[in-house]
């Protein structure tokens, strides 16, 4: 990951200042961001709400005793499958139309589930 190029006594923002940028007013709460780390962009990403919390499980295939798929899908036709391979411990990967670009169905990539692009959900999301 980039390390940053101001010393660590030098912020372009005051403790006040952020702690008031990290303040919701409207529901008088202090707020927080999670952020997830993309190893490929070598960049952190924003972790939305709809990446994962609104998908529903349409199919589930365990094609070998160490291997399953996943298939999720949301209201809005997004989708994502996840590989769970418990070979040499358990790895967990997604594909989705990020890592997939030809495949903008659901259909077509639950098809394809084995042939598809998987990476980590930072590469993924």
């Amino acid at each position: 990951m980039a390390q940053p190029t101001k010393p660590t006594h030098s912020t372009k923002y005051s403790n006040q200042n952020i702690a008031n940028l990290g303040f919701d007013t409207d529901f008088n709460v202090p707020t927080t961001e999670l952020l997830s780390y993309d190893p490929i962009g070598d960049v952190l990403k924003r972790v939305t709400t709809n990446a994962m919390g609104e998908y529903i499980t349409n199919d589930v295939a365990e094609p070998s005793a160490t291997l399953t798929y996943v298939g999720k899908e949301d209201a809005d036709g997004d989708w994502y499958i996840q590989s769970i391979d418990t070979t040499s411990g358990t790895s967990i990967r997604f594909a989705t139309e990020t890592n997939n670009p030809t495949y903008t169905t659901y259909a077509t990539a639950w098809a394809d589930r084995a042939t598809l692009t998987y990476g980590t959900y930072g590469s993924a999301f």
